[in-house]
């Protein structure tokens, strides 16, 4: 009776024990996965295309810097043995010439040079903000790219699984006699077609993933997944307003804006420029049996050349700047408005799959299948559905894949992605 009791409390300390907890072990070598937003992130601090327009803006400020300085002064210094001759005294000395020049610029081309340079800057600056505007919009694309190549992949490979089980049936109704043998025939070339397509689409996603991960510089690694899903569109603005909004935001429009401002800086200057710079002079001389201190001014005179050849260069260059900026707002406006139009129908695209032909598709594979073990229906009537399923299933997703790629070309056409 003791040992029984001294059981039972052991047993009973035992099971009123809590249980260890176990930690899920992940693999180390699992694959990551990315969002969206990751991948932009990874692509804007990896893709050197940044450094490239980040480069360009550390140029301008030097331009900037170089055109705030001063003129450097020039100082000359002469030395030499002198004697007096006429009347001769017998009088030798060292004689020496020291003389300080400073070129004092005219005050509006000074002024006009460090505006020009300073556009300069905002350009660059507008410039890097264009080149992140693309960089990020190619990232989306790329990464709904390969999310379509995936669903296509996964669907081709659904596909497979779905004809190699119809051609399980046929070949045991073909041993059992039910079925003539020219339908495995008909089948096998069905599954091998799917077959085909599976491998097409692994390829497209091999492709696809290599493209993603070249535009993080290799960030994303070898092996990665990615999580996420297509966009929807609830975009709803008039047209009018959107295209103002574009012209006073979009980046492309500002730097060719602080371009055009930069060309009319350089005008100025290449026109102040008619007007010479003012060298002022100091010397201080020793000669046998002399002594100077004084000073003077020099002032080229204009009189044969008058900057006419820079002036006509600024003028022109302005000019191709106006031309470049009207052109780029028309091509915006049109941009614009096709973007709108190609994100309309991609919805309406969308919502008809999804609201008709995806539910009409699975309906006629449904009651195929059911006729097809009933004997009503014949193989080609089943492999016609299928087939028609597939195009269905396929279609929805390159019309997701159209609504993604619409609603990316809208926004850069907004210059707000």
């Amino acid at each position: 009776m003791k040992h029984l009791l001294t059981t039972l409390m052991v047993t009973g300390a035992i099971l009123l024990a809590p249980l260890p907890e176990v930690q899920a072990q992940t693999p180390v070598d699992a694959p990551r996965s990315f969002t969206i937003d990751e991948v932009i992130e990874l692509a804007m601090t990896h893709n050197p295309i940044l450094a490239g327009g980040q480069g360009v803006i550390d140029e301008r400020r030097g331009e900037a810097l170089s055109a705030d300085a001063y003129p450097n002064p020039s100082v000359s210094f002469q030395a030499g043995d002198g004697r007096v001759r006429d009347p001769s005294n017998g009088l030798s000395l060292t004689e020496r010439v020291f003389s300080l020049n400073q070129p004092v610029e005219w005050p509006s081309k000074r002024k006009a040079r460090k505006r020009a340079a300073a556009a300069g800057i905002e350009s660059a600056q507008a410039g890097l903000s264009e080149v992140r505007l693309n960089l990020i919009a190619k990232t989306k694309l790329l990464f709904y790219e390969l999310m379509l190549a995936e669903e296509i992949a996964t669907l081709a490979g659904e596909n497979v699984t779905t004809m190699e089980k119809v051609s399980d049936v046929v070949r045991t109704r073909v041993s059992a006699g039910d079925t003539a043998p020219f339908q495995a025939v008909k089948v096998n070339v069905e599954v091998l077609q799917a077959e085909q397509a599976l491998t097409k689409a692994r390829g497209e996603v091999y492709t696809a993933r290599t493209a993603l991960n070249t535009v993080t510089a290799g960030a994303l690694g070898a092996d990665y997944i990615l999580h996420g899903a297509f966009p929807l569109s609830d975009y709803d603005a008039e047209l009018d307003q959107t295209i103002e909004q574009a012209l006073a935001h979009h980046p492309t429009i500002t730097k060719l804006r602080k371009q055009l401002e930069q060309a009319d800086h350089r005008l100025v200057q290449e026109k102040q420029t008619r007007i010479p710079n003012v060298t002022f002079n100091g010397f201080y001389a020793r000669d046998a049996g002399r002594e100077s201190l004084g000073g003077g001014i020099l002032i080229p005179i204009p009189l044969w050349y008058q900057q006419g050849g820079e002036i006509a260069g600024a003028l022109a260059k302005k000019r191709q700047v106006e031309a470049k900026l009207l052109l780029s707002q028309n091509d915006l406006e049109k941009s614009i408005a096709q973007n709108l139009q190609r994100l309309d129908a991609a919805t309406a695209q969308r919502k008809v799959y999804e609201e008709g032909f995806l539910k009409q598709a699975k309906e006629a594979v449904r009651i195929a299948e059911v006729s097809f073990q009933h004997g009503e229906a014949s193989l080609l009537d089943l492999l016609d559905a299928q087939r028609v399923l597939w195009q269905t299933l396929h279609g929805f997703a390159n019309a997701q894949f159209d609504l993604s790629v619409a609603l990316v070309h809208l926004e850069r056409s907004l210059g707000t992605l």
